[in-house]
């Protein structure tokens, strides 16, 4: 599980995204690179899909990015060193989680209550290292269209 306070530490504005895709383009890589299959098939698609976002939430929200939700959440699977996190106790009741609440409580040795609405979870805290979470985000960007069919 991940939390918004931690999501909203990562906002994809359009200049990070416009660097991203230019590198993407500078580094060479194309259609009839070796070894690149169709990479150049999935950096458009990732650009038809998320440009449009940005003047939406722009218009909608008045901010200069939007935060990318789905993205920390997989990262932190698959690169937990580049948070802090810490075990929690959630509490939180059906009628928290449909209003998106979490109710936790950090006090790691009390043990969950078996069963009574509780459970025990690590739960990230903050990103440590924001160059590498962008880094990390756009290098698997670029390496998933090694596995893009043609």
């Amino acid at each position: 599980m991940i939390s918004g306070n931690v999501c909203l530490q990562a906002l994809l504005t359009l200049e990070r995204f416009t660097t991203f895709l230019d590198d993407a383009a500078e580094s060479g890589i194309s259609a009839n690179s070796p070894g690149s299959r169709s990479v150049m098939g999935f950096v458009p698609y990732l650009k038809e899909k998320i440009l449009p976002w940005f003047s939406w939430i722009e218009g909608r929200y008045g901010l200069p990015g939007f935060h990318a939700w789905d993205a920390t959440a997989a990262l932190y699977l698959t690169h937990p060193q580049l948070f802090e996190s810490a075990e929690v106790v959630l509490r939180s009741r059906l009628d928290d989680l449909g209003s998106g609440f979490l109710r936790t409580e950090s006090r790691v040795g009390d043990p969950a209550d078996g069963g009574n609405n509780s459970w025990r979870i690590n739960l990230p805290k903050q990103i440590l290292d924001m160059a590498g979470y962008w880094r990390t985000l756009f290098d698997g960007w670029r390496r998933a269209g090694e596995a893009w069919p043609q």
